[in-house]
């Protein structure tokens, strides 16, 4: 993923919303951009002015963009809060690493390729996404997360890691690649068969109900492919994963292929589909969007009425002990920086079998951007679409007069994962701004 530089709204600043296309450039040239906004909207039942100012910083493939986002609470519904600033977005040690809202790194040269992120993380994906598949670190409004993802490609080896909050650190995961045959052999044949191992960890597993004495949870995976389709404008590969988790086994079969759909390579289609078998502890996917959900609120114990984490659902007998079958289809559409579109289904038959997830950015001129996210969890006979576990958004904006600009967002996340019952809120706001580039 990586980072445009053209402005956003204040507003989607934080969210999957504002998360902006895959293929983007940055500037040659340095380039200094500053911009101010002033809002008015809504956060649940409670009623905010938002300022936010921004400083950003581009040039050859660097960005760093300092922002602050202040909201002063102007209407106190029930249940009451504190009047002014709104202490929820500056309670926690890692609310503070939002300051920081981007630092990105790209660079190509020769055999080497170097990414590097760290801020919100939209999207996180490792490998064929077996493991970590489209993982999205900040879905409770209450509790922002500063991330950070690496890769680095070095001639015939990959290595990939990512931690999901750099102040508070919990999951962590790495990944390491490698053609092997490519160290021996110089034909091109030897780069189209690749291996790959990736590691997870969540080392903040959490408990209530039942207490097992685990403190940490690890999940390793393998694969291969080769890539049987190699030509100047499509590839296509075969793969195959095999993941363990907590005693348990899962195997991933799957073709992945990209195509180059235009001369200068700008309009490009990927597409991905996948068959999954999974032993009885074994969850595909399990850290996509709804990981930090699911963690502290994945089951309910039909005996007890009570909520399982996920940890405590492996470890419950009474829950889903057979085996299962499930599939995976992605695809992903690139028209340049001006438009772009993921969806991917994933299905499971067995608890939690279904999840959803829909992104749109088009920015049909550097003056205007719409961008729009959906997520849902548990949408068999689409009863579950809109449920109070489904995230969705939109936003919209446009600089039309010199340096000023207007834009208006929704937006839905959860609210109090960790601390309470959890529960979605709605979020709205619009409002004006001015933008300096130079």
């Amino acid at each position: 993923m990586t980072v445009a530089v053209e402005p956003q709204s204040a507003a989607a600043s934080e969210t999957a919303v504002s998360a902006p296309p895959d293929g983007a450039t940055e500037p040659q040239n340095p380039r200094f951009q500053s911009h101010a906004d002033f809002s008015f909207g809504a956060i649940g039942e409670d009623l905010f002015l938002m300022l936010h100012a921004e400083q950003s910083f581009a040039h050859k493939g660097f960005l760093l963009q300092l922002s602050a986002p202040l909201r002063f609470r102007v209407r106190d519904n029930a249940p009451s809060d504190s009047p002014g600033l709104r202490e929820q977005d500056w309670d926690q040690a890692s609310d503070w690493a939002r300051i920081v809202r981007m630092l990105s790194f790209q660079h190509q040269r020769d055999d080497l390729r170097i990414s590097l992120e760290l801020g919100e993380l939209n999207g996180v994906s490792m490998g064929h996404g077996a493991l970590i598949g489209q993982y999205f670190n900040s879905t409770d409004m209450d509790y922002y997360q500063g991330g950070l993802d690496v890769d680095v490609q070095i001639s015939h080896l990959g290595v990939s890691f990512f931690m999901s909050n750099v102040v508070e650190p919990a999951l962590f995961a790495g990944r390491l690649e490698t053609a092997p045959l490519a160290w021996f052999l110089d034909a091109p044949m030897a780069q189209r068969f690749a291996l790959g191992m990736t590691l997870f960890g969540d080392r903040g597993v959490p408990h209530r109900a039942l207490e097992t004495g685990r403190t940490a949870l690890v999940v390793v995976g393998f694969d291969a492919a080769f890539r049987f389709v190699d030509l100047p404008r499509a590839f296509t590969s075969v793969y195959v994963d095999w993941g363990v988790m907590d005693g348990s086994g899962g195997v991933h079969l799957g073709l992945a292929g990209t195509f180059l759909l235009s001369e200068n390579r700008d309009i490009r289609l990927s597409a991905q589909a996948e068959y999954r078998y999974a032993g009885e502890d074994y969850y595909p996917a399990f850290v996509n969007p709804f990981y930090d959900y699911n963690r502290h609120w994945f089951s309910v114990d039909e005996g007890t009425g009570m909520h399982n984490t996920f940890a405590e659902h492996l470890a419950n007998p009474r829950m889903d002990t057979k085996n299962a079958h499930g599939l995976m289809l992605e695809s992903r559409m690139n028209f340049g920086t001006k438009t772009n579109f993921l969806i991917r289904y994933d299905y499971l038959n067995r608890h939690r079998p279904h999840w959803l997830l829909l992104q749109l950015s088009i920015t049909p001129t550097p003056r205007w951007f719409v961008n729009g996210f959906y997520a849902g969890q548990d949408i068999a006979g689409g009863a579950g679409i809109f449920s109070g576990e489904a995230l969705m958004g939109l936003a919209i904006g446009q600089q039309f007069l010199g340096p000023l600009r207007w834009f208006a967002e929704w937006q839905r996340r959860f609210r109090s994962i960790a601390t309470g019952m959890p529960a979605h809120r709605n979020e709205f706001s619009s409002g004006v701004g001015v933008v300096f580039s130079y």
